[in-house]
């Protein structure tokens, strides 16, 4: 093994130095680059602490770029929401957003990010749909607005209540395929003929679809971990 001094800002670390912190440092825009030059001389890097530090998204997106291995750990808002590249979920519920740039283009300095809840900020289903196929890596959720309903697409159960039997059409119930993690499923007496969207729920143990009529089997090979079945 080969180990070397690298200079950083007046300071001498190890090349197989792990972790670097510059918390509170004030960085210039030639400091930054600097910083992103020397860090090629730390092949070992996998944290960087730039917390308080002033750097921007727009700074930091071609660093995170350049050196996907490390984590760089600093904070900033998006529509007045605190955010640290270091947190696991972000909540953008109920805010009125004109495009879904601005959520996407922060994606790239959050190494940890798993899910990104932006229930009611004005998009289609579908327009939520295509942000999870886009970004494998990260979650996507919403709320469903089906007739008298309001279904979280993380949600992991949903009984269709006797007070609202009948509301459910093939159509709207369709939308249920926007949540794979669903476990329990009641959706008895609903008059449905149309169960092609558990097919996009491969979690599913508890299915009671009693009181349908007319439907066709097929989807219900899909649910390979079903365990409980009331028709």
């Amino acid at each position: 093994a080969f180990v070397w001094p690298v200079e950083i800002f007046g300071t001498t670390y190890e090349s197989d130095t792990a972790e670097l912190s510059f918390a509170s440092r004030a960085l210039s825009e030639a400091e930054l680059s600097e910083l992103s030059e020397k860090l090629a001389s730390l092949p070992k890097l996998t944290r960087v602490d730039l917390t308080g530090t002033g750097v921007t998204v727009e700074q930091m997106t071609p660093v995170c770029e350049k050196y996907p291995a490390v984590d760089f750990a600093f904070t900033f808002e998006l529509y007045g929401v605190p955010i640290s590249t270091e947190d696991t979920l972000l909540d953008f519920t109920g805010i009125e957003m004109e495009s879904t740039e601005p959520v996407e283009s922060i994606l790239p300095v959050m190494h940890k990010l798993e899910k990104v809840d932006m229930s009611d900020c004005g998009f289609s289903d579908e327009e939520m749909d295509a942000l999870n196929k886009k970004y494998e890596n990260v979650r996507f959720v919403w709320t469903l607005h089906i007739t008298h309903y309001n279904i979280r697409t993380d949600t992991t159960y949903f009984r269709a209540s006797s007070r609202y039997y009948g509301y459910f059409t093939n159509e709207t119930i369709k939308n249920l395929a926007y949540c794979p993690d669903m476990i329990a499923l009641d959706l008895g007496h609903c008059h449905l003929n149309d169960l092609s969207f558990l097919e996009s729920m491969p979690h599913l143990c508890y299915l009671i679809i009693a009181d349908n009529y007319g439907f066709d089997l097929a989807p219900l090979t899909s649910l390979s971990e079903l365990e409980w079945l009331e028709m």
